[in-house]
């Protein structure tokens, strides 16, 4: 099973190496105001940086008091994409707590500016945005996140001073994600 859906990854997220940013210039906060029932900020310009697990693995270890919740996701996954409204609006009534969201895109790089970047600004979703470039090192970097994920998207990890507290896979009610957060402030 980890082997097939290790090779659908690697179809995937086949692209060029490297790291850069890729969208707007200046730095996103998952705290700025973003409301449901407000038109869009047409001046909202999403910034995804293009990273390999390596890197990932090091902001996800990160030594701070925040709790950082960490979404893997794509934009051709329907549960992953209904969902997300819930963390978007979880995160904006707890802007006052340390916690902040960080949105990893299993999305392929060459769909990068296409449709990841697009599907960010037309929803307006504030936060850390990545795009996890790993050349078909799904078999490598799945394990390190958690040995029992099977690679399956939506999934969701908590990590705070640099360890994971909590990794669910499958898409999460708000109910459940904010249990899950208000257990590990």
């Amino acid at each position: 099973m980890k082997q097939a859906i290790g090779l659908l990854f690697a179809v995937l997220s086949m692209s060029a190496c490297g790291q850069n940013k890729v969208g707007g210039n200046k730095e996103q906060d998952v705290n700025q105001p973003v409301k449901k029932d407000t038109p869009l900020n047409e001046n909202y310009e999403p910034e995804v940086t293009v990273v390999k697990h390596e890197e990932l693995l090091q902001v996800l270890n990160e030594q701070n008091d925040t709790l950082n919740v960490v979404n893997f996701w794509a934009t051709w996954c329907v549960p992953c994409v209904k969902e997300l409204p819930h963390f978007i609006a979880t995160l904006q009534e707890m802007k006052d707590k340390p916690v902040k969201l960080i949105l990893v895109s299993l999305d392929t790089r060459s769909s990068l500016e296409s449709a990841v970047i697009p599907f960010l600004k037309k929803k307006n979703f504030v936060a850390r945005h990545y795009l996890l470039d790993d050349n078909g090192r799904m078999n490598e970097w799945i394990p390190k996140i958690d040995p029992g994920w099977d690679g399956a998207i939506p999934a969701t990890a908590l990590y705070k001073n640099g360890k994971k507290l909590r990794f669910d896979q499958g898409q999460l009610s708000e109910n459940e994600l904010k249990a899950n957060i208000q257990t590990h402030l």
